[in-house]
């Protein structure tokens, strides 16, 4: 299985946040990492097709040789999102999905994830005010789950350090879990 991971609007690829996770997805299988133009993830409305560029160029440079899940952190997320139905990936997980951030049109970014041509996770935090749960649950379906990370903010980061560790197990738990239903190979 291969991950093309991309990353949120704060930071790169190269973060210590993106680096922890590359490294429980690579548990899971080979992990792609790129990075977008940086004057696009800080505006991505209007940023919107270098980035869906960006990602489609990544994607082309991955030399898949089994199943394809694209994994993006918000903006990640977001992009992966509507690449989606042009790059048909076996699955799509999104960690932390910026339902009404800045700037966002809920109503298109919930639509969004409706239309998916492939089985989606959204690992959320429930302290997350970019995706409330009363907003996104309604969204869930048969191929579209969503799991709850107790106490976690947007970033997955809860606030007892000493509990960080049980929210990233529970995270992974999920993601390992949906990839055994939903992707095969």
């Amino acid at each position: 299985m291969h991950f093309l991971f991309a990353h949120g609007s704060q930071g790169g690829s190269r973060t210590p946040w993106m680096d922890a996770w590359a490294e429980r997805l690579g548990t899971l299988g080979e992990v792609h990492r790129f990075d977008y133009p940086r004057e696009a993830a800080s505006d991505p409305d209007a940023g919107r097709v270098a980035l869906e560029e960006a990602h489609l160029g990544a994607l082309a440079a991955v030399r898949a040789d089994g199943p394809l899940v694209l994994v993006g952190k918000s903006l990640g997320a977001w992009v992966g999102c509507l690449v989606a139905a042009r790059v048909r990936p076996a699955a799509l997980v999104a960690l932390g999905y910026p339902l009404c951030g800045p700037g966002a049109e809920r109503a298109e970014r919930g639509a969004g994830l409706l239309g998916l041509p492939a089985p989606l996770l959204v690992v959320q935090g429930t302290r997350d005010p970019l995706a409330p749960r009363h907003l996104l649950d309604p969204l869930a379906g048969a191929a579209r789950e969503i799991a709850w990370i107790d106490g976690a903010n947007h970033s997955l980061l809860v606030d007892d350090p000493r509990r960080q560790a049980e929210a990233d197990a529970t995270a992974m738990q999920a993601i390992a879990a949906f990839l055994r239903v939903h992707v095969s190979g």
